[in-house]
């Protein structure tokens, strides 16, 4: 039966952590100048174990489909802001179907009970207000290749 299943990322998984990185090469990486395994000692770091950062995936027939990260700090140029969610990307071929949604909220789900509130930076407008998000601002967040770059700043309150 074919099933999407959103999961914790597991080190152990070598399949599962090598998807992941060819899926961070093909979307940014490369652009980085960064190689398949750089990315997988990444991968492998943000499953460590330690309370974050956690990599949740969406895995269809075994397939890893989509990431989503929960990171101590996404915005190099804004180390004040805590915690981020990040690496949020879903395959070509599987979006609008809701898989996005479904690893968004079930991150949210798990961070809720622990923290007050969480950051994300993203070029998008209109899509993570839909998961209670608001705008803050237009800042510099990281730097790419000496200029920083300039995105949205969100941030989700959690009532406790």
């Amino acid at each position: 039966m074919d099933e999407l299943i959103i999961e914790k990322l597991n080190k152990s998984n070598l399949n599962d952590v090598f998807q992941v990185a060819e899926i961070w090469y093909n979307w940014w990486g490369k652009n980085c100048n960064l190689t398949i395994d750089d990315l997988k000692e990444i991968v492998e770091k943000r499953c460590s174990g330690e309370p974050l950062p956690i990599v949740y995936i969406a895995k269809f027939n075994d397939n890893v489909i989509g990431t989503i990260n929960f990171l101590h700090n996404d915005a190099e140029l804004r180390p004040e802001l805590y915690p981020f969610i990040g690496g949020m990307y879903v395959k070509n071929e599987y979006r609008n179907k809701g898989i996005a949604s479904k690893l968004i909220n079930t991150l949210l789900i798990e961070v809720s009970c622990n923290f007050e509130c969480v950051y994300l930076i993203t070029s998008l407008s209109g899509f993570y207000e839909k998961f209670g998000f608001e705008f803050i601002e237009m800042t510099d967040t990281n730097m790419v290749n000496g200029t920083p770059t300039r995105e949205r700043l969100y941030k989700k309150k959690f009532n406790k």
